[in-house]
């Protein structure tokens, strides 16, 4: 068994540093922050993979999906956790009005 991590014996150095900057740059497409640079990685993508340069554009689709839902998806997490503290809010002030006074 043979993971990415252990070289194999007939990989050369460079082998191995071009697997692993392909790899590299494969995560780096997948996440784009700006929904703009992932549009222009995934035009260039899909031109080089029109002319052979490249085999797929799937990280480049990603990097676009990923770059258009991340921040809404920070927007709804922090509205819920918004809402569960005013919540908070309400039940305690609620609470200490109702109390009768001694």
């Amino acid at each position: 068994m043979n993971d990415s991590s252990t070289p194999r014996p007939d990989e050369s150095a460079a082998d191995r540093i071009e697997t692993r900057l392909c790899e590299v740059e494969r995560q780096l497409r997948e996440r784009e922050t700006s929904v703009l640079r992932a549009i222009k990685t995934l035009t260039s993508d899909y031109l080089e993979m029109r002319r052979g340069d490249r085999e797929t554009i799937a990280p480049a689709v990603l990097g676009l999906v990923f770059a258009y839902i991340r921040p809404r998806l920070t927007v709804i997490a922090l509205s819920i956790v918004g809402t569960v503290f005013a919540g908070l809010q309400f039940y305690l002030l609620r609470r200490r009005s109702i109390r009768p006074a001694a």
